[in-house]
Formats: structure tokens, sequence, C-alpha cells
């Protein structure tokens, strides 16, 4: 039985690009890439606005690699665009955390956080927020992240959460004929969307009507 997911067809159509290009060895990457972190990773790029106001311009990626870690790793870059400090809030962050079995798990806080939280006016500031895996959930039970991040301005707060998958092995998109191989699934277009189906012949997956 094929287990059917949805995406917004704008960000999936960016996912596939680059996933297609084999650029990145992350073990997770957006579901929407807009943008380039530390110049080659793939990143969810936002424009900041509070109201009617653009208070300026975020980046949003995870450099963890392909590995065992239990600790996954994020980069928030802010371009702070007005005249006041603003400050990228990690008592405010969380990270969700989606399984094969379709649990979901909230982690609260980062168990490290590197970098100043504050960023001058016209300036540009990066903080590293890591995450442990929840007990019970090993590297390779996780399909999706979800990072929450809360921007404080003298606008007003900015709130934001991105979204990340794992990446589809280069090596094994033949693996779905007529579909496209990436983002640990095989996708197609229907009815107006495009889905994804479990794909049985990718080892990393469960086979296909498997328990998840």
């Amino acid at each position: 039985m094929r287990i059917y997911r949805t995406i917004v067809a704008a960000g999936l159509a960016a996912g596939l690009a680059a996933g297609c290009s084999g650029a990145s060895q992350n073990a997770f990457q957006p579901v929407v890439v807009s943008g380039r972190g530390g110049a080659t990773h793939p990143a969810t790029s936002y424009e900041v606005r509070v109201g009617q106001s653009v208070v300026g311009d975020a980046t949003v990626w995870t450099d963890t690699k392909r590995s065992a870690s239990r600790s996954v790793d994020f980069r928030v870059e802010v371009k702070n665009r007005t005249g006041a400090p603003l400050a990228i809030d990690t008592n405010a962050s969380n990270l969700a955390v989606s399984t094969r079995s379709d649990k979901h798990v909230v982690v609260p806080t980062p168990t490290r956080i590197q970098g100043a939280s504050t960023v001058a006016p016209d300036a540009t500031g990066v903080v590293s927020l890591a995450y442990e895996l929840p007990d019970g959930v090993g590297p390779n039970d996780v399909t999706g992240l979800r990072l929450s991040w809360l921007l404080r301005t003298a606008a007003g707060e900015y709130r934001q959460s991105t979204e990340f998958v794992r990446p589809y092995a280069d090596a094994r998109v033949g693996t779905c004929p007529d579909y496209y191989g990436v983002l640990g699934y095989c996708w197609g277009w229907d009815q107006g969307q495009w889905v994804g189906y479990d794909n049985p012949a990718d080892p990393g997956m469960p086979p296909s009507g498997a328990a998840r």
C-alpha cells in the first residue's frame, strides 16, 4: 500500500533541484530550498517582516553530515536591516522530530548554543543550535525535522519554523521509474499536487505497506 505524503509544489520543486545536484552530503536538507547557508549548504531564506515593516533577512540550514550521530546542528543567520538591535531568542526555539512509526516528539531546548544571539543594527549574526535526538529515537528512525525559532525586534516578534527531510541518495534515483527519486521517497504529480510514497527499493526505508 502506498503511503502518500503531500507537500507544497513550489517547495518540492526547489528541493528536487537541490537533491538531484548531488552537492549536498548533509543528513537532512530543507523541504524548501530557497538559498544557501555558509555558501555551500541548501537553506531556506526568509524576508523578515513584522507588520508592514521589513526588519531583516534570515537563512536557516543544517550542516550535520550523514552519520550515526544523535546530535543535529542548525544555523540561523540573520541580517538586521534596522537601526535597532534584534535578538535571536534561543530560549524560544525547539525541534520537532518525526519518525518512521509516525511518532512526533518535541525537543524543547538545544543542548548547545554558539554565537551571539543579539545582532547589531545593519549587521549580520549567526547562531548555532544543536539538539540531541529524543530517547528511543535513533538517527535512522528520523524522517523529518521542524525547527521553530523566534526573532525579537523593535517592531515586534517574528516567529517561523523551517522543515527538513532526509535527502535521497543519488545512486538510488533509478529505483523510482517514472517518478522523481529524491528526499527519501518516490515523488510524482497527482491531482494538482506533488505526492510521495515509500519506495520499497530504497534500503533506507521500510517495505511498502510496513508499519510506520
